[in-house]
């Protein structure tokens, strides 16, 4: 009886933190439609699978006013048109900038962006179905 007990007791110490802990970090925020955007998203995998397609950031130059990006796509898709986003995760900003054709692969030319971790997202269409890409990079 008191074995069982002590277990009982310390199964209660340690799960009430964990509930608590629990309470106190959850935003309350729930995917809407979450099983048709995991769909969605298993579909664009696997045409980003089947197409070879991979962000890759080939060179990455800085002035004092603008940063310079060359990338790839990788694959021999070549999409008719482009969005590229860069994004700050840290504070949230999202850049909306403009992409040309160059050479082997894609171009973009960013105003000045802070020292630290970006991510470049490419969004595109493939047959009909939009494809986003992401990769990260650092700006020193």
């Amino acid at each position: 009886m008191k074995v069982t007990v002590l277990i009982f007791l310390l199964a209660i110490i340690t799960i009430a933190p964990s509930v608590v802990v629990g309470k106190k970090l959850f935003d309350g925020r729930v995917e809407d439609n979450s099983y048709e955007k995991g769909l969605a998203y298993d579909e664009m995998r696997d045409t980003v699978m089947e197409k070879g397609l991979k962000l890759t950031v080939k060179k990455i130059e800085q002035t004092e006013k603008n940063v310079f990006m060359d990338f790839s796509l990788g694959g021999t898709y070549r999409p008719q048109s482009l969005k590229a986003e860069v994004e700050r995760p840290v504070g949230g900003r999202t850049l909306e900038v403009p992409v040309t054709e160059s050479g082997e692969g894609y171009a973009l030319s960013a105003p000045q962006l802070e020292k630290g971790y970006h991510i470049l997202k490419v969004t595109f269409a493939v047959d009909g179905k939009e494809v986003r890409l992401k990769r990260n990079f650092y700006i020193n």
